[in-house]
Order: structure tokens, then sequence, then C-alpha cells
């Protein structure tokens, strides 16, 4: 076969194939196709890498268990905004925070703080500035002296919300509401730790173990290991992400996204699985772990417990919850401050919402406990509310909030909500302040 033949066949060959490939970009624009992979790449890589003594990104508190480490950036979510941008670094508290030292703020501004697990968290880096928009627009004298502070942490569930605030009228922090919005790590955690003899008043065992691993400078083979493929992950991940972001041609076409996008997925899961993997070998066995037994729980110590066994001490969590939420109130109103508190939403509470395609398919890989510990224990949340409101707690039921939204808020099968959903819980969040701050007026507070 000539030369000349086989460069017209190599020609031929390149034609065709640059028209698949045209005809494939065509057709995933047309389709709209692979757009969760696309999806995927409109993240951005960390602005500050982790130290690299660090696991993860928590460290070890003294009495609440874990905080973000500060200086560190929170993963980065699809949507990105100015507000989550300036929000998205762990502060001197280790809470993720705009504000570096909440101690720094004026007694003469309005400063409003929320409290809770990740939903609370979320609601500010993610959606802080609607309501800090909502806030000034009831009140235009105060534009521009409006402050949300963030008081929530993944995973914590009262009473660490409780240890948070008092840590916060001990370091003198200037307060003039705050907000525990919470429910679902309260029903679905303090079960979870059932069956391993975790009282709930003790903070979630999973979590703290990974804060535990993060905190610890020697490390055995199989968490060196792991450490190692999850920081090649990370970088080759990052790499990908700036070269899109890049703004290179070629990372234009949405074939190319959708291909690489599915990398990024891959490449976040498999880091999930070296997490787990470090969880598992950390050491916090029972001989370092005080075990607080209690009569709902007598098999429970050891993980014994059956399924229906750990349901059992739903009554006992909502009585923590009720009395942690009685002592917020109580130090709030010694720091000067209101107290509202907030039960938040959740797709597993029956006819709370209508669930879109894409929020049923999120909700089928839940894990059953979770679910049953929403419908079960949600109930015993409610009933506690009840109570707390004829204490003269100021309680708010948002689990409705959402019942009649037919558009996807949700992001994941446990609690999370998207852009739109945090939007829509700062709002509803803002109107129970504002007439919460005029109850106050009107009573002669501040």
């Amino acid at each position: 076969m000539s030369l000349r033949l086989l460069a017209a066949r190599f020609g031929v060959a390149m034609v065709s194939l640059l028209l698949a490939l045209a005809a494939a970009e065509g057709l995933v624009r047309a389709l709209d196709l692979f757009a969760e992979a696309r999806g995927a790449t409109e993240e951005l890589p960390d602005p500050e890498p982790m130290p690299e003594e660090a696991v993860s990104s928590w460290v070890l508190h003294p009495f609440l268990g874990w905080v973000r480490r500060p200086g560190v950036y929170r993963d980065r979510y699809q949507q990105d905004s100015g507000w989550l941008e300036a929000n998205a670094r762990a502060n001197t508290l280790g809470y993720n925070s705009a504000i570096e030292d909440y101690r720094d703020l004026r007694e003469d501004d309005l400063v409003v703080g929320i409290f809770g697990g990740s939903v609370a968290h979320d609601v500010v880096v993610w959606a802080g500035d609607e309501l800090v928009r909502r806030l000034e627009q009831a009140r235009p004298e105060l534009a521009g002296r409006v402050w949300i502070i963030n008081g929530g942490q993944g995973a914590h569930k009262q009473p660490q919300q409780l240890l948070g605030l008092i840590q916060m009228r001990l370091l003198e922090v200037p307060l003039d509401m705050v907000v525990n919005l919470d429910g679902f790590n309260e029903v679905a955690l303090s079960i979870a730790g059932i069956p391993r003899g975790q009282h709930p008043i003790m903070p979630s065992l999973g979590e703290l173990v990974r804060a535990y691993g993060g905190s610890q400078r020697a490390m055995n083979q199989e968490q060196v290991l792991a450490t190692a493929k999850a920081v090649r992950l990370k970088q080759r991940a990052e790499a990908v992400l700036r070269w899109l972001h890049g703004g290179h041609p070629v990372a234009r076409s949405e074939l190319v996204r959708a291909a690489l996008g599915n990398y990024v997925r891959w490449n976040r899961h498999e880091r999930r699985l070296m997490d787990r993997t470090l969880r598992r070998s950390t050491d916090l066995g029972a001989d370092k772990m005080l075990r607080i037994p209690d009569p709902c729980f007598p098999k429970a110590v050891g993980g014994e417990a059956t399924a229906a066994e750990r349901f059992d001490c739903l009554e006992l969590v909502a009585e923590v919850w009720r009395q942690s939420s009685l002592m917020m109130a109580r130090v709030a109103e010694d720091m000067g401050a209101g107290f509202l508190h907030v039960l938040q939403p959740n797709q597993h509470v029956p006819g709370s919402k209508p669930l879109t395609a894409a929020e049923q398919e999120l909700a089928d890989t839940n894990f059953a406990a979770w679910t049953r510990a929403v419908v079960e224990g949600y109930p015993q949340l409610q009933a506690a509310g009840r109570e707390l409101a004829l204490d003269g707690v100021a309680f708010a039921d948002l689990t409705s909030l959402f019942e009649s939204s037919t558009e996807t808020l949700y992001r994941d099968s446990c609690c999370h909500f998207n852009a739109e959903g945090n939007r829509l819980l700062a709002g509803g969040i803002a109107d129970l302040v504002e007439a919460r701050l005029g109850e106050r007026q009107v009573a002669g507070h501040p």
C-alpha cells in the first residue's frame, strides 16, 4: 500500500472522527445529555490547599466535639456566589464565616446567630445574604448593620448547639437573636449511635472519629496509604477543574465537560471511600470513650441492639432536644438576646413536599434507618416543640414550608437543600426572626 493511499485513508478516518465528535457534541447540547456529569465541572477547586498535616478539614474541640479547621476552605458545590465565596473559609472559632472573629462585632449592630447542624450551616453560608436582605428590607434603619453569625457545624446535634452558645456567651459575643435550626441530626444520628452505646447527649461517633483521625500526627500504614491516595485524587480533580475553568477553547465543549465531569464524580466517590477507610482505621474503641447507659437501650451497648430496639430511645432523644432548647433560651436571655427554635424541613416527613423525580431518585438511595428515624422521630420532636411553646419558648415548625413547592429543592437523600432551597428556607427564617424581634420590642426589650 502506497504512502499516499495510507495518508488518504488516515485523512478520511480523521474527518470521520471529527464529524462523529461534532455529531455527539450536537446531541449532548440539543438533548441536554449527561447534565449531572457536566454540572460536576461547574465546581471550583479549593482556593487554599488543606494544611499538609490535616487528614480532614475538621479538628477536635474540647467540648463541642469538633469544628472546622481555621483557615481551611470547605468543599465546594456546583453553585457559587460572592456570598458563598466570602463565607467558605473557617474563622478563628472554627465556623465557616466571612467574620473572622465574632467577638469583634459591635453591640449597636443587629447580630443574628444561626445554630444547628449542616442545614443551619448551609443556610448561612449559602443564603445568609438573603437573611440580611430581608431583615434590612424590614428595618431600613439597620442597612449595613445586620450580621448573620454561623453557629452551625456538620453533624452537630443537641446539646452541641447549647454548648456552642455557652461558648459564645463566655467569649462575650454580642448577639441580639439566637436561632436554633435543627431536628434531623437529633433523630437520625442519635438513633445511629444507640447500638454502639452512644447516649443521645454524646456527639455523633462517626463524625467524632473523623475529627479524631484528622487530628492525629502519627498514622499507621493503612492511614498513610489512604491519606496519600486521597491527596493524589484531590490534586488530580483540582487540576482537571483548573483546566476547565482556564478558558481553553476545548473546555467549552459540552462533550468534553461530560467526560471530565464523570471523572470528577468518580474521583469524589473514591475520596469518600478513602475517608471511610480512615474512619475505620482510627481507634476510638470502648476503652477510650465514655458510655452512658440508659434503660431504653439495655442491649444496645456493644452493638447488640436490633433495628427495632434502637427506636425505643426516640422519647429520650426528644427530651434531650427539648431540655437543650429550654437551656438555650435561658442562655440567650442572659445575653440579652431573643431566642427562636425552628424545626427544620425534611423530605422524609410524610406530606411535607411533593417530591420531584430527581428528589425521589435521591430518596431511593437513603438509608432506611434515617427514613424511619424521621417518620417516627419528628412527631416526637413536634410534641416536644409544643411543650416548649407552653414553657414560653418561641418555637416554629417549618416542616410544611415546602408543601406546595413543585421544584427540586433537596440535593441529597439526607436533609440538605440546593441553592434555591436554602434561599427559600432563609426567607422563612427571616420572617420568623423579624416577627420575634417585633414581639420583643412590644415587650420592652431593646
